[in-house]
Formats: structure tokens, sequence, C-alpha cells
């Protein structure tokens, strides 16, 4: 009971971090006069970057046994480790790709125009202004700590399965979303892939005990998607 606690509280922490520290920091900025429109995407890429590696830290220091036992049966099995990955990771990519076809075609059929949601674009705009920021926050330090978050500290709060798959899979993709200015039901179908992708994600977890499996998957996700903006720019 008393482990229980410790993880609800270590979980609580986690996410108040992630989704409130960034807002503080800016309230910060703005009491002391510096307003965020003297911020350009370059300068967002390296707060953004100093922020991740922040969260990162804090995920490790909260969950390091796990991570370090995770880390060790992966040095003693690493062949098996990366047939593992490879594995999970051919799903998931076409996971990512039947997701995007359901995306556009829900999208035709409410009469909404589909193209890159709101967080691509952010995205987009701040790799094309700080590539190796964006390459050090979206592949090495964002994997660990929405792992950390999202699948890890989570299981360990709910240890039933099923509620654990589809709560993680609803919040991981659906804060990828919210907040935004596009209406509920365009702002719902942007959320399909990143909530398939989400579930996937948290059934990996289940189905490994190996919170390494999960970060190094969604680190080859989001490094493609580096590489795909950096060679369109």
């Amino acid at each position: 009971m008393k482990e229980k606690a410790i993880n609800i509280i270590k979980f609580i922490i986690t996410i108040i971090m992630f989704f409130f520290f960034s807002r503080m920091l800016g309230m910060f900025f703005r009491w002391i006069g510096i307003q965020p429109t003297m911020f350009d995407a370059k300068d967002y890429g390296y707060v953004d970057t100093l922020l991740e590696l922040i969260y990162a830290v804090v995920i490790y220091l909260l969950y390091s046994k796990n991570m370090n036992k995770d880390f060790a049966d992966t040095k003693n099995s690493f062949k098996t480790f990366i047939n593992r990955v490879l594995k999970y990771f051919a799903v998931f990519f076409v996971l990512k790709i039947g997701s995007a076809i359901v995306t556009s075609i829900v999208g035709f059929a409410i009469g909404a125009e589909i193209g890159e949601s709101e967080n691509q674009n952010m995205i987009i705009k701040i790799t094309e202004s700080a590539p190796l920021m964006m390459i050090i926050s979206s592949v090495i330090l964002a994997p660990i700590v929405e792992e950390g978050i999202f699948r890890l500290g989570l299981r360990k709060v709910i240890s039933n399965d099923y509620l654990f798959i589809v709560l993680s899979g609803l919040i991981f993709g659906l804060m990828h979303i919210f907040p935004t200015d596009l209406s509920l039901s365009v702002a719902l179908t942007y959320g399909i892939t990143y909530v398939t992708m989400g579930i996937y994600l948290a059934y990996i977890y289940v189905d490994t005990d190996n919170i390494w499996i999960n970060i190094i998957i969604h680190a080859l996700n989001n490094l493609i998607s580096m590489l795909a903006i950096i060679t369109m720019t």
C-alpha cells in the first residue's frame, strides 16, 4: 500500500512537471518583463531542449531502479532486444500509416481539410530554425520523458492491463492535440493517429515489461519524422 501511494505521488509529480512547468516558466518570464513574442523559433528550440533535459533527469531520478533493471536486461540479451524492437516497430509503422489513412477518411467525412496537426506544425517550424536542438529533444530526450511518464509511471499506478493500455493511449494521444483552437471534431480527428500510437506503445510495454524497448521505438519514429522534415527543408 505504501509503495502504491509513493508511485501515485511520483506520477502526479511528473504530470504536473510535464503539463505545467513550461507554463509557470512562461508566467515567470512575463513577470520579469520578458514576453513570449520576443523569442523566435530558434530560441524555442533551445528552451524546449533544456526543458526536455530537465524532465528526463527528473524521470530518471524517480524511476532509476526500474530503468536500470530494464537496461541491464537489455545488455544481457542484446540480440533478442534488437529483434523485438524491429518486430514491434514494423507493426508500429504500419499502424501509423493505417491510422493516418483513417484520419484522412474521417476528415473527408466531416468536411475538414486534414493536413499537419498544430503540434506537428510547431515541430516543423522549430526544426527548420534549430535542427540539432530538435533532434536532441525529439529523438533522445522526448522518448525518455514521454515513455517514462505515460508508460512506466502510469503502469506503476494502474495494474489492470486493459485499463492501462486505454488510458495511456488516450492521455498520450490527446495531449499532443489539446489545448487547441481547432473545433472539437477536427481536433479529435487529428487525435486518431496519436491515440493509436499511444495505445500500441502501451501494449508493447505490457507485453515486454521493458521501458527501453518503448523508448527506442519512440525514438526511431521521431528520428524518421525529423529526417523527413530536414530533407524537405
